[in-house]
């Protein structure tokens, strides 16, 4: 089995020996609880196949959805979460820097703040010749502070924190039992030159919009299971974009309101009978690249009380130009993804994500939302 393949094994394993969530096609996150959604979290690291490397999204942390979303589930007010988590995700970041990661990106302004902190990678060359450093890196996810953060609010406890899945999957091997002094020092000098080239990079925004990671196509799984081939297959579909910034959120926007106004014709007849009505509220959302941004959410209001919401999530995600999560007020069970997604020759078109099983993905269209909205007012 190559490195990759084991790293793949060795991921997957130990999102779930040690009770964390898998999810975004190949993410670490640390589970939200009922009676909220079972699929979103606390993001810690992400790996990233095209760029064949561990990753970290801050970003995600300083949303307002998800700073609502911790106030509501774990009654943490809005102040006292930013200056706990900045200062818990800082930390976190430092002991992934001292194992070796590197800074990323054109850095995120968390909460506001007017000091740009930097989400961090780990190459997977990183670990080719050093796999104490894999071994390491699961301990540190196993006891970090957003970690800490999360069991001290007593909604979340790992699970198995004194075993490894690393000897179970790299079967207890280290470095090379023999390893020449000239080897080592060869290899972290090269991964220092590497950490100094990366540094260089990120100083730059020309030289950052330049680099190939962040003009080509978007990051696709490490994967062989029949979902990952999926994705792999949506991924390279998606077009290369020369869309930056303020362009790029327009034309998200423009998406997004057109599909509203189809949501709307669909169920036209039953609007027009007093049964449904529509209301599209503005939203503050938050990416890094991107900056904060406004965009409309769509409230259809039920006759008997009930609410189904269109809540855009993010943009340039996974396999797909962007992400809208749909739920049903109040029922936390009922919750699907939007995905709008390219299928060539610029054709756009939105899939519909129950969830990530095989076989439970479908054309978004008069006929899927019917049907969705007659399972869940029944």
């Amino acid at each position: 089995m190559s490195l990759e393949q084991q790293l793949e094994d060795f991921a997957r394993r130990m999102i779930d020996y040690h009770g964390f969530l898998f999810n975004e096609g190949f993410a670490c996150l640390i589970p939200d609880i009922e009676p909220f959604s079972s699929d979103e979290g606390l993001f810690l690291w992400g790996y990233s196949e095209k760029r064949q490397r561990f990753e970290t999204k801050i970003e995600k942390f300083h949303t307002s959805s998800r700073i609502a979303r911790m106030e509501q589930m774990v009654k943490v007010p809005e102040k006292e979460y930013k200056k706990i988590l900045a200062a818990s995700i800082q930390g976190y970041l430092k002991a992934l820097k001292g194992l070796g990661f590197n800074d990323i990106g054109k850095g995120v302004n968390l909460f506001g703040s007017k000091t740009k902190i930097y989400n961090v990678q780990g190459d997977a060359k990183l670990f080719e010749n050093n796999l104490d450093a894999l071994k390491e890196f699961e301990k540190i996810i196993l006891d970090n502070p957003i970690l800490k953060f999360a069991e001290d609010l007593g909604y979340f406890e790992v699970k198995n924190r004194d075993k490894l899945v690393f000897d179970s999957v790299f079967g207890g091997r280290s470095e090379p039992q023999v390893k020449k002094p000239v080897k080592k020092v060869a290899a972290k000098k090269e991964r220092a030159q590497k950490a100094e080239r990366t540094q260089k990079a990120v100083s730059s925004q020309k030289a950052e919009r330049t680099q190939k990671p962040v003009s080509t196509k978007k990051t696709r799984l490490l994967s062989t299971t029949p979902l990952g081939d999926k994705l792999k297959k949506m991924a390279a579909s998606q077009p290369d974009s020369s869309l930056d910034g303020e362009a790029n959120r327009t034309a998200w926007s423009k998406q997004v309101n057109s599909l509203y106004k189809n949501v709307q014709t669909w169920l036209s007849a039953h609007a027009k009978s007093g049964y449904i009505s529509f209301d599209i509220n503005p939203i503050q959302l938050a990416q890094e690249n991107l900056g904060h941004y406004e965009i409309d959410s769509l409230e259809l209001d039920l006759v008997g009380g009930h609410q189904v919401i269109f809540q855009p999530v993010e943009m340039n995600i996974l396999g797909a130009i962007g992400r809208i999560d749909v739920y049903h007020r109040g029922y936390s069970p009922h919750k699907v993804m939007l995905l709008l997604v390219d299928e060539g020759k610029n054709k756009l078109s939105w899939k519909l994500w129950k969830s990530l099983k095989m076989g439970e993905q479908q054309a978004f269209n008069k006929g899927a939302l019917e049907q969705l909205l007659n399972q869940w007012i029944d």
